[in-house]
């Protein structure tokens, strides 16, 4: 994985932009390049932001964009598209579920009340679904909301304070 210190040493810059509605993190540089976005749903209960694209040009970078729309999401937990995933994509996914215990993983429900009974945590499963047939969806990371456990955001910061960093 790339580090925000490698980062700054390959030459890479970074934008985010977070209009409320939509999260765009771009990296950009020499080395290669790299993009994610999320869009926000809020279905009256919760607000997650789902990942809706990602292109990464170099290796290793796609999980510091991921942990960098992680911290500009905060405190709102990110989470996959709902409806489709790559298998590149899902490793990342699996990952923040296997892997890292400072970040926290928040079971959500399908529309139909599933697993719990009331609505607070109801959105589409299709992505589990798809990848992990009905059976075994909810033991899916794609069928999860991830955030830090700590709250805090150090990818941000750390890109921050290495001046490769533009927010708007």
């Amino acid at each position: 994985m790339v580090t925000p210190e490698a980062a700054a040493k390959m030459g890479l810059a970074f934008e985010l932009n977070n209009d409320g509605r939509y999260i765009d993190v771009v990296a950009t540089g020499h080395a290669g390049s790299g993009s994610v976005s999320a869009k926000l749903i809020d279905n009256g209960h919760m607000r997650i932001w789902s990942v809706e694209s990602s292109r990464v040009e170099l290796s290793g970078l796609g999980p510091l964009l991921y942990d960098l729309l992680m911290d500009a999401a905060h405190p709102d937990p990110i989470t996959s598209d709902r409806s489709a995933v790559s298998t590149s994509a899902k490793r990342v996914w699996d990952y923040y579920l296997n892997s890292r215990p400072d970040i926290e993983a928040i079971q959500l429900d399908n529309p139909d009340d599933f697993l719990t009974p009331q609505p607070d945590d109801n959105f589409s499963q299709q992505s589990a679904m798809n990848l992990d047939g009905f059976e075994g969806w909810p033991q899916s990371s794609l069928s999860k909301a991830y955030r830090r456990k700590d709250d805090r955001t150090p990818t941000l910061l750390a890109l921050w304070n290495l001046d490769v960093l533009n927010m708007s």
